[in-house]
């Protein structure tokens, strides 16, 4: 979970333009220089979501790159061109308060726990050598069947299958995770799928 930076929420009328790497408002527009990670090579400006109540957020997501040329890396650049979905982590504290979705009161009770999903890249940048470069080729819109499901209503957890010759095996053969771990499981079916 990220911090409670109700401090700074409750003294400021507007509400903040967008979120850095930790979850800390930020109320001037973004630029790769206003990050929290002074190191890093990439930074990129991405549209989340709260996986609990689906409530959008703007966060900066930056990365660093590895020295070594040898070392066996990839960019954040080329994980955008192949669609992969952005990992912020959880979103920005927001269950404290109510706030207006669609014309409704909502309180997200589990979503400061939650893992967020990206929906799209608002901003990519590049540092070059000093510089930095914006790329809007790769300001793009993920596409995530997840959470269109979501969205739609219409996501159920897999079964999860126990190995046999588990103790947990003789209790039940499978079972349906509980809905607030739904996400949490489609995310590790699918690295495991991916190794």
């Amino acid at each position: 979970m990220n911090g409670n930076y109700d401090d700074i929420l409750s003294r400021v009328p507007t509400a903040p333009l967008w979120y850095d790497e930790y979850g800390v408002p930020r109320y001037e527009p973004f630029t790769p220089r206003r990050t929290g990670n002074i190191y890093c090579n990439e930074a990129v400006l991405v549209e989340v979501v709260c996986q609990a109540c689906l409530r959008t957020f703007t966060v900066c997501c930056s990365f660093n790159r590895p020295v070594f040329p040898s070392m066996e890396d990839h960019s954040q650049a080329d994980l955008i061109r192949h669609n992969y979905e952005f990992l912020y982590g959880d979103p920005p504290r927001h269950s404290e308060g109510t706030y207006l979705h669609e014309n409704a009161k909502i309180t997200c009770v589990a979503g400061d726990s939650m893992n967020t999903m990206a929906v799209r890249v608002l901003e990519y940048w590049k540092r070059d050598r000093w510089e930095w470069v914006r790329d809007p080729s790769l300001e793009i819109t993920i596409e995530s069947d997840e959470l269109d499901r979501i969205k739609r209503g219409q996501w159920q957890a897999p079964p999860i299958s126990v190995p046999s010759d588990t103790p947990a095996a003789s209790h039940r053969k499978s079972f349906r995770p509980h809905a607030s771990g739904r996400n949490i499981l489609g995310t590790l079916a699918r690295w495991i799928s991916r190794s």
